[in-house]
């Protein structure tokens, strides 16, 4: 069961506080861009803050988990990259939630330990975004009824055809919804620019 503190309204991290919580979770056989891209972002816009306020704290936090319950991840290529934890471990309360794509995620065996994690933590997140075919794994949490979604326009007709209640437009760079989006994630290094500039928003991205 739920505790109430489970279900806290989103709002409640509007005043935001650094360093922001953001944790990237990858699937078996992730992209290494896709967990490589966010780390990067997310790390330069930390220096890019640093520069201009040097007494300050750093702006974000990334922790990388494995939707398994594993240390590591072995990307599509054969490359092991390690983790931050074990999923058994994740808290549930994060600022910005992001999902990496991977090899065929689609065919992914069910993982209703990740997809239960998810649905809880994405009720008190501020942020929930999927990088390019992550985005199926947000559907598979129902974490995308009702919104309008693109991802890397590879996977579009496929996302559109398995999960019909979703509207996918392939076509926009930005958007206020769940989103997916393909490398070289650099709108997401727009985005993300941006908040380090001050407008304190993050909004995920697709680029070809």
């Amino acid at each position: 069961m739920e505790s109430r503190k489970d279900k806290a309204p989103r709002h409640q991290y509007r005043a935001l506080r650094r360093p922001l919580e953001v944790v990237l979770l990858g699937p078996p056989a992730a992209r290494i861009l896709d967990l490589a891209g966010p780390s990067e972002v997310f790390s330069r816009a930390n220096e890019v803050l640093a520069e201009r306020e040097p007494t300050s704290r750093p702006g974000y936090e990334l922790k990388l988990f494995s939707i398994k319950s594993s240390s590591s991840i072995e990307c599509f290529g054969g490359l092991r990259i390690l983790t931050s934890g074990r999923l058994q471990a994740l808290e549930v309360h994060w600022d910005t939630i992001l999902v990496a794509g991977g090899r065929a995620t689609w065919d992914l065996p069910r993982n209703d330990n990740f997809l239960h994690w998810l649905r809880r933590a994405s009720l008190t997140a501020r942020r929930v975004a999927a990088i390019g075919s992550g985005a199926f794994l947000l559907a598979e949490a129902g974490l995308l009824q009702g919104k309008r979604v693109t991802t890397h326009w590879r996977w579009a007709e496929r996302l559109k055809k398995t999960y019909p209640s979703i509207v996918v437009d392939p076509s926009p760079i930005r958007s206020r919804s769940c989103l997916g989006s393909g490398p070289p994630l650099g709108h997401l290094r727009l985005s993300v620019g941006r908040a380090a500039a001050g407008e304190q928003r993050l909004t995920s991205a697709r680029s070809g």
